[in-house]
């Protein structure tokens, strides 16, 4: 996925669908992507910094019990923990990874459904 110019020097990235699109290799720098998912929506913006703002949505037959177990078994520096939420420090990002509800409009209906967000 190729990214888009933005005015902070860096590049907007931006996919909704089906989860066919390739992940952008600026995130996968970043954070690991949680094996066994589908991600259909990435909404990402990457200041002249690498700095990364925005989220991306993914599906899994999973429960977030195991996806906060994936990425607690990195190295990284948990901020703040609960049942739906997981907030940590990896590679000097901030992530916030949280549970979500599923929408009719959701590509996917029959599995979890979560979203990282890089602040």
């Amino acid at each position: 996925m190729n990214g888009t110019p933005n005015s902070e020097g860096g590049f907007n990235y931006y996919y909704k669908g089906d989860g066919t699109e390739k992940i952008p290799e600026i995130i996968l720098n970043k954070i690991s992507i949680y094996p066994n998912c589908t991600t259909t929506s990435i909404n990402i913006t990457k200041d002249a910094n690498n700095d990364l703002q925005g989220n991306l949505y993914f599906f899994t037959n999973d429960d977030f019990e195991k996806v906060k177990n994936f990425y607690k078994s990195k190295t990284i520096e948990i901020i703040y923990e609960s049942n739906s939420n997981l907030r940590f420090k990896i590679n000097n990002e901030e992530i916030t990874i949280t549970s979500e509800n599923i929408y009719d409009g959701d590509p996917i209906q029959n599995q979890n459904k979560f979203k990282i967000y890089f602040s």
